[in-house]
């Protein structure tokens, strides 16, 4: 990827200027309590998850198939998805404050936000772009037709980072959910 390219995508994972007079209907900011799995979190103070809106990440037991040596080897990338979240964005918290806009509910009456992270390491980073460019999860074809999260899973495809790397092969996440009921 060009660095040019490049720099002008991960200016686009950050928050507004003016987070607080944006179109959405509300605005919360909080301390993050806890990454629930790979496309949910619970912030300080609320009682529901909020879900990340335009992305469907592994579900937590759904696994993976990885080739290496020849042989095919089960990876549980729901788990993975959860732990780059918490660790490798999140920094496992590290008083991480997480501003959300959101102004609709999906099926299991969750928020569906689009959320940003600050903390020592990031500076209100999007958290929902994020986790597809870095190919920890899948844009939401079904229930959000948002042309940039569909890009951005392009060029991790492309690049063949995280479950796009050419070894592994995962399921849609709403095809497991299927196959599980």
């Amino acid at each position: 990827m060009k660095p040019i390219y490049a720099l002008s995508l991960l200016c686009s994972f950050t928050s507004p200027a003016h987070a607080d007079t944006t179109a959405y209907n509300t605005l919360i900011r909080g301390k993050l309590e806890r990454v629930v799995d790979g496309d949910t979190i619970r912030i300080e103070g609320y009682k529901e998850s909020f879900r990340l809106y335009g992305i469907d990440a592994a579900e937590k037991r759904q696994t993976c198939t990885s080739r290496t040596s020849g042989q095919d080897k089960l990876i549980n990338y729901g788990e993975f998805a959860t732990d780059f979240l918490k660790r490798e964005i999140l920094h496992d918290y590290m008083d991480t404050i997480i501003t959300c806009d959101f102004n609709s509910t999906g099926r299991y009456n969750r928020p569906l936000a689009t959320c940003y992270a600050k903390n020592q390491i990031y500076k209100d980073i999007n958290l929902n772009k994020l986790m597809v460019f870095r190919g920890r999860a899948f844009a939401d074809h079904k229930y959000s037709k948002d042309a940039e999260y569909i890009a951005l899973e392009v060029i991790a495809k492309k690049n063949n980072w995280g479950m796009w790397h050419g070894r592994i092969k995962c399921e849609q996440p709403v095809d497991y959910r299927k196959r599980q009921k």
